[in-house]
This record gives C-alpha cells, structure tokens and sequence, in this order.
C-alpha cells in the first residue's frame, strides 16, 4: 500500500505491521488527475489533480495526519495484480483509515450556510459509485467543500482527532449531517454512524443504494461493491455486464439470503435468476431477510442455479403440472400497504429448464386464491390487504395453483444467454409432486 508523505509529498510503500495511521480522500476524479508514476517522478505538477493533492496534503498535515492515500497516485494501474489487490482491499483501507475526507469540488462555500440537505444535492459525489463505499467504510468521515472547510461530520465533534484547529467548528451538527446522507442516499442512519454494521442489511437493501449511481466503465458497477458483501473476486475488464452477474454467483455462494433473487424493477428482467444491472434492485430497501423455510444449499451449475424445496415451503403449480412455479422466498417485504411475502415465478422452457418472469401482486393473488392467501398471511405474519381490489374480481382465465407437497428440484438458468442455446427439448429436472 502506498501513502503519501504529506510535508515531502513523497511516495512510500508499506505493508502488514510497518503500516502507519493515515488520512484517505474521497472524491471525484476530474480530467486532470495525474498518475502514479508521474507523481513519483513529479511530473504534471501544472494539473488540477496535482493542485488538489497538494491542497489536500496541506489540510490534512494541518490536522496531525503525515500520511495520506489517494487513489489516483497511490495505485500503480499499469500493473493488474497491484489494480486487482487495490479494488478487492479498498473497502478494507477506507474503513482503517484514522479519518476520511469527501472533498466535494463543486460544493461553493456559499451553499453551505443554509440546509445540509439542500446544500449537499448539489454534488455530483452522491451520483458515483466508488463514492458508496467510502461513505460507509470508513469510521470517521468529514464533507469538505471545495474552499477545504469542513461542511459537517458523521461524528461528535468531542470524538474527535488529534490537533484539530480550536477555532474550526463544522457548519452542520452531525445530527443534521447525518440525516442529509440518509436523505440523499437511503442509507440508514444507524448504517451511516456505525451503530449498525452495514452487513445487517440484507443484499437486496444493500444492492439498492447502489441503484442511482453510475460508474465509467460497466465492470466497476460490480467492482465497486465488493467490499459491501466482503467479497474477493479477480477483475476482468472487457466482460461487461457479465461482471455484476459474477459478483451475484459470489454472494450465493457464500449467503443464503435469498433477496438477491428480487427483482424490483420489470425494465431490468430478461429471464434469468441473476439480475444483470444494480438497477433492478432499486426499491430493495424494503426487502428484510426472513427465516420462514428451511431450505437444502442451492449451487451452480452447467445446468444453472440448482434449487431445492422441501415440503412445507410454499412452493405452488398449477394442478397435475410443474410447468410454471410460484415459489415464496425466505424474506419479507415491508411496503407501507402491509408486510408480506416474497415470491419467485418460474416458467419451464422447451429445454426442460425454468427461467424467470415478472409478477405483480394482483397476479400472485389470483394465482393462489383465498385459501392460500390465508395461510401466506400466517406465514409472514402480517396484516394481508388486497392490492387489486377484492378477492372476488379475479380473471375468469385464472386457475388456482396448489401448493405441492413433495420435494421439488428445479434448474434455473443463471442469464438468460443460456436460454438461447435451449433447441431440443430434454428432461425436465423436477420431481413430480402430488396435490
């Protein structure tokens, strides 16, 4: 890892034990960022970059730091192993830092005398997604402003670092700082001051404050994350939007919340198991893990997400067929109408293999008719109310799917290239059941 030495603004590497305190800036790059090895070599000192980390070194010196990393000189891109450690340990950095300082260079000074809230939707800061992670990593964040006056903290200011000017008090109380973050970002208070660990949240909340952000190249919108599900994975620019459905194989791998099966936005869907941008998990912050079901390790393989169902969890199919699946998920759904469950809709393709479709409420409701609704209304132990008016006015075409009571195996196709490659018909990997 290497630090910048902020009175010689020399580069230095250290590692493991050797490894001093030290500062970490946030920020958004701009078209004048010098690299790592012209900064060694100080070269394009005449760059805004450069300026910037000069400034930066200043500010952060001025309040007991001697070391500071930033990632536009303090990674050597040109080598991939050093890149790839970089990414996959960045979270870790942030979050080790003594402090970290989010300098918003388009936050004039004159915005930030009114509301926190109002001053800080100004910034483009917000609207990155490397910026996510070095929100919530780190344990002690300041907003500096573009004049370099620290706007608000995500602390108390009597929790505070060493030598810090008298006479320097942040424009906002960390209350109302906080509650801007909260605001702007839909990350929960108790995530942003660190009562809470972010890893509390389920995927699908945690892949939801990601959904308005956007990164320069697609791969990053899954690299930039990793740290949030506390995953290593190696880097691969060029494979697109592949990147994210990686990151998603990770994390089913190795968690059995079944959120990351939520789809929350219809614009995003296109068949397979995995969603293909963060986008899909938009409305995620409602979606609670839940233990409802006791459910066998699901795994991937070259016939896709294999999923097994034991009786007893809700697992619903048109009588005397398998060919399409509701299957209730092991989270909750906190809407404002009512808490309720979450479901998995699964058609078999002419390969034998299922892929997904999007259902609304009012289709669920139909498909499982009164008796079934009155026991999902147990299940997730919450007040049920109809969103599609009363039970009564359901399609005259719908038939009622019953729950099936044996053990059910399908196979999910995990993108929906795959099902492409579906010509001839083969065996149906389902275990008929009996109703």
């Amino acid at each position: 890892m290497f630090l910048i030495d902020t009175l010689s603004l020399e580069l230095r590497e250290f590692s493991g034990r050797d490894l001093p305190k030290y500062a970490i800036l946030s920020h958004r790059w701009g078209e004048e960022e010098p690299n790592h090895k012209n900064f060694r070599k100080k070269r394009q000192t005449h760059l805004a970059g450069y300026q910037k980390i000069v400034d930066c070194c200043d500010f952060v010196r001025a309040r007991g730091h001697a070391w500071l990393w930033v990632d536009t000189v303090c990674i050597d891109k040109k080598s991939s192993a050093e890149l790839s450690e970089a990414i996959n340990s960045m979270y870790q950095w942030y979050q080790n830092a003594s402090e970290c300082y989010a300098y918003l260079e388009d936050l004039a000074p004159e915005h930030c005398y009114g509301s926190a809230e109002e001053a800080l939707q100004r910034s483009a800061w917000f609207t990155r997604g490397w910026t996510l992670q070095e929100m919530l990593a780190p344990m002690r964040l300041s907003i500096v402003n573009r004049a370099w006056i620290i706007c608000g903290r995500t602390y108390p200011d009597e929790d505070g670092l060493p030598r810090v000017p008298a006479n320097e008090r942040p424009i906002w109380h960390y209350d109302e700082m906080l509650h801007a973050l909260s605001a702007l970002t839909s990350v929960p208070v108790r995530i942003l001051n660190h009562q809470r660990s972010v890893y509390t949240e389920s995927v699908a909340t945690r892949m939801s404050w990601m959904g308005q952000r956007c990164t320069t190249r697609v791969e990053d919108q899954a690299y930039c994350m990793l740290g949030l599900f506390r995953i290593n994975m190696p880097l691969l620019y060029g494979e697109g939007n592949n990147a994210f459905r990686r990151l998603q194989k990770e994390i089913v791998q190795d968690s059995s919340d079944e959120t990351i099966f939520m789809a929350h936005s219809s614009r995003f869907i296109n068949g397979g198991i995995l969603n293909t941008k963060p986008s899909a998990y938009e409305h995620g912050s409602c979606v609670r893990r839940a233990h409802l079901f006791d459910r066998p390790p699901y795994t991937f393989t070259n016939r896709g997400l294999r999923l097994e169902f034991l009786p007893g969890s809700m697992v619903f199919a048109e009588p005397g067929s398998t060919k399409k699946l509701l299957i209730a998920l092991n989270c909750r759904v906190d809407s404002p109408a009512a808490p309720s469950l979450a479901f998995l809709y699964l058609t078999q393709m002419s390969c034998g293999h299922y892929a997904r479709e999007v259902v609304k409420m009012h289709q669920i409701e139909q498909m499982l008719g009164e008796a079934q609704i009155m026991r999902w209304k147990q299940t997730a132990d919450a007040q049920w109310s109809p969103r599609s008016g009363t039970l009564q006015k359901r399609s005259q075409h719908s038939v009622d799917m019953k729950e099936i009571v044996t053990p059910v195996t399908v196979y999910v196709h995990w993108r929906a290239d795959d099902m492409m490659l579906c010509r001839n018909p083969i065996a149906v990997y389902t275990k008929p059941g009996s109703w």
